[in-house]
């Protein structure tokens, strides 16, 4: 309980003389406690002058200093009863929501075909009221399609998500050999360049005349020849 004269310095307290005094006899008054740590409002009753930092059980006005008067935003209502009031309206939404959950339209799965004769068609005429280009199949199309889902692939050693290109196949042979030559030439385009062939592969459909065969075989016989020397001579 607070005393009269611990507000009496307090700039803008409503007097017991004023003239417009409301059915509600509780009123909100602020003033500068110096420490901004503590409540900077109390509450006051217009009759009894009791004041009070516990919010009253019943509604009550803002008084306003300047004004010498309420305040113009109206009447306030205890926390208590809002609260009370929004658990009253939580069951009718939660009812409201439980019902748009249960799906009792069509499913193709189960119904085939769609029959806008059938019971399951009726489930929809609330949707296509509201919304007059929803037509039978895109509501059926909207009641097939499942929830979101999405896949995500996590590293066994960190535990933290990872691309899909960060998988095992990276560190294949082939795959760090590619990153490596990469830095020299484009792989892919040297690969495709004789569309996909080898060089074996290449030189085999080609056609050497007899005199080119003979200056090969020549050249062959003169390096074997030139490497068995050079053995003797070390």
């Amino acid at each position: 309980m607070i005393t009269q004269e611990e507000h009496k310095s307090s700039s803008g307290s409503p007097e017991k003389s004023a003239e417009t005094v409301p059915s509600y006899k509780w009123c909100k008054c602020f003033f500068d406690p110096g420490d901004p740590t503590l409540q900077n409002f109390y509450f006051m009753h217009f009759d009894t002058r009791q004041t009070q930092y516990e919010e009253p059980n019943e509604p009550y006005w803002i008084w306003d200093a300047m004004l010498n008067n309420v305040h113009a935003s109206g009447l306030q209502y205890p926390t208590t009863t809002q609260q009370t009031q929004t658990a009253s309206a939580d069951p009718a939404a939660e009812q409201s929501k439980e019902s748009e959950s249960t799906y009792q339209g069509y499913n193709p799965k189960i119904h085939g075909s769609y029959d806008p004769n059938a019971p399951y068609a009726q489930f929809h005429e609330p949707k296509k009221a509201q919304d007059p280009t929803l037509d039978e199949y895109s509501a059926a199309a909207y009641a097939a399609a499942g929830d979101y889902g999405s896949t995500g692939a996590f590293n066994r050693f960190t535990g933290r998500f990872q691309n899909a290109d960060q998988s095992t196949d990276r560190h294949s042979d082939f795959q760090k050999s590619g990153r490596q030559l990469n830095a020299f030439f484009d792989v892919d385009a040297a690969a495709n360049s004789h569309e996909g062939r080898s060089l074996k592969e290449e030189r085999r459909g080609q056609k050497l005349s007899k005199k080119e065969i003979q200056e090969m075989n020549k050249k062959r016989k003169e390096k074997k020849e030139k490497k068995r020397m050079d053995f003797y001579r070390a």
